[in-house]
């Protein structure tokens, strides 16, 4: 899920260098241009969020078990979600027994894992390409505008290319799970 991430972030900070890029020439008015374009994600974020249904899980959890049946219908587009349904209470009523979650991430068995995760994080910010694209040397009039473009543009593709490979390979040597040697 990481890689999506920051693959989609790639892609928003190649847009928005785009139009960016593409408003700078109209003057003076530009400015406000960039200004009025950069709302509209945030307008569709706003409206999706007035929109979108709650999750079945999340009704679960607060105990309305008429509007998650009906959500749950809704989402399947079939009447008959008896028994996913019970997958969902199940599953809700394991996650209410976890106590103590952040305890169990320490543990000798999740280690890995932890590890790994904050590895994928400070090696994506140890790379540079996030400085790079954030503070690019300024050039005379538009060039740093077009440089950033041209940066958003491998980045995304650095991004794509990662992916793919990553699903292609299913993550065999790249993701091991190391033996645990903890006391």
């Amino acid at each position: 899920m990481n890689i999506l991430f920051q693959f989609f972030v790639a892609v928003g900070i190649f847009f928005a260098n785009l139009v960016n890029y593409g408003t700078s020439k109209m003057h003076p008015n530009g400015w406000r241009v960039f200004l009025g374009l950069a709302g509209v994600p945030a307008f569709v974020l706003f409206i999706g969020s007035i929109v979108i249904t709650e999750t079945p899980t999340s009704l679960i959890e607060c105990g309305n078990e008429t509007a998650r049946k009906s959500t749950l219908r809704k989402i399947r587009g079939v009447d008959h979600v008896n028994a996913e349904f019970e997958q969902f209470k199940a599953a809700s009523e394991i996650a209410r027994q976890v106590r103590h979650p952040y305890k169990k991430t320490m543990k000798c068995s999740s280690m890995p894992t932890l590890v790994i995760g904050i590895q994928l994080q400070i090696f994506h910010q140890l790379t540079g390409i996030d400085a790079v694209m954030f503070y690019a040397l300024g050039f005379k009039n538009d060039a740093s505008l077009l440089s950033a473009v041209i940066t958003g543009i491998v980045k995304v593709q650095a991004h794509w290319s990662q992916s793919l490979l990553r699903i292609r390979l299913r993550g065999g040597f790249c993701f091991f799970k190391p033996a645990c040697r903890c006391s």
